[in-house]
C-alpha cells in the first residue's frame, strides 16, 4: 500500500508542472541588423520588430500583453516585461514575479501531497 501512495504522490507532483499552458514567443533578429531601426536610419523602427523600451518584447507584443512599450518594467517590480512573460508571471502585477511563480508551484505541490497523505492515513485507520 505504501508503494501505491508513493507512486501516486510522484505522479501527482509531476502533473503540477506538466499542466501548464504557457506559450513563448521567439524573436529572431538577423545578425548585423539592429532591432528597432528602420532601413532609412531614421530610428523610427520597422513595423515588425520595433522595441521602443529595449526589453526584448516588440511594441506589438507589448500591446498584446497590455504592457507599456516605453517602459521595460511596466509593474516596477525589478523584472523586465520580457523576463516576466518568459518566466510565466504577470508583467502587470507587482507581486507576481517569475521566482514567486516557481515557489508557488512548489508550495502547492507540497500542500496537495500532504493532503493526499492525510487522506490515505485516515482511510487506512478506518479500514482497521
Amino acid at each position: 500500500m505504501g508503494i501505491i501512495i508513493l507512486l501516486f504522490l510522484f505522479l501527482f507532483s509531476f502533473s503540477v508542472y506538466a499542466d501548464s499552458n504557457d506559450t513563448f514567443d521567439i524573436i529572431i533578429t538577423p545578425e548585423g541588423e539592429d532591432e528597432g531601426e528602420d532601413e532609412s536610419g531614421g530610428g523610427g523602427g520597422d513595423l515588425q520588430g520595433n522595441d521602443a523600451d529595449g526589453d526584448g518584447l516588440t511594441d506589438e507584443e507589448e500591446e498584446k500583453y497590455g504592457t507599456d512599450p516605453y517602459d521595460k518594467d511596466t509593474d516596477n517590480d525589478g523584472w523586465s516585461d520580457y523576463e516576466e512573460i518568459i518566466g510565466g508571471s504577470d508583467p502587470l502585477d507587482f507581486f507576481d514575479t517569475p521566482d514567486k511563480s516557481e515557489k508557488s508551484n512548489i508550495f502547492l505541490q507540497v500542500l496537495f501531497s500532504f493532503i493526499i497523505l492525510l487522506f490515505f492515513l485516515f482511510y487506512l485507520s478506518k479500514k482497521q
